[in-house]
């Protein structure tokens, strides 16, 4: 992944509100490029996509913790963006609607790891990718939040 993959990574997962977040967000994307260094994020990045392929989820989403600032929705994204064929973004949107409108916005890699397994469930038995269904839930789950669904 290059480091301007990382940069509107960073800015595209950090929370809408308040205003100043998608700022810091890109703050973090800076000094996760200054501390690992452009090859350093490659290899990194490189080093947690393979994990997955042994299936080792959780410790992908641990070692992409690791860049400054990234923190678990960051790395859905850095995963489904290599490969939306086999992974998802995790969102509280897609969450809530998944899991019958519990609401949670922070998320542990153990979350990532069960949200994962369910979406490639529904993948599966729907006929579409991974990235397709967490869109989907997306969707349904922002109906929800204004009370459309």
């Amino acid at each position: 992944m290059e480091p301007q993959d990382l940069l509107f990574l960073y800015a595209w997962k950090a929370p809408a509100k308040p205003p100043q977040a998608r700022g810091r967000a890109v703050g973090y994307a800076f000094k996760a490029m200054k501390e690992h260094g452009f090859d350093g994020i490659k290899k990194m990045t490189k080093e947690a996509i393979e994990l997955p392929k042994a299936d080792k989820a959780k410790e992908s989403v641990e070692k992409l913790n690791e860049l400054h600032g990234a923190d678990v929705r960051v790395a859905s994204a850095i995963l489904t963006a290599y490969d939306p064929s086999r992974f998802a973004v995790i969102d509280w949107k897609a969450w809530k609607a998944l899991y019958d409108r519990e609401k949670k916005e922070e998320f542990a890699p153990e979350d990532y790891v069960k949200y994962l397994q369910d979406v490639r469930k529904l993948a599966e038995e729907c006929g579409m990718t991974p990235r397709k269904v967490d869109l989907a839930l997306w969707k349904i789950g922002g109906r929800i939040e204004r009370g459309l669904g």
